[in-house]
């Protein structure tokens, strides 16, 4: 599994945006294929 926005548990799909405190790019628009260190796995 890619560790990217798309498959992360705090990445709204639908407007694009994370939704993790610890992110760097919390409350941020974020493209689906980016990432970071905060990366949790979707259910």
């Amino acid at each position: 599994m890619t560790k990217c926005c798309a498959t992360c548990a705090w990445y709204e799909d639908y407007q694009g945006v994370c939704f993790n405190g610890d992110s760097p790019y919390c409350a941020d628009f974020t493209e689906p294929e980016d990432a970071c260190e905060e990366w949790r796995k979707k259910d």
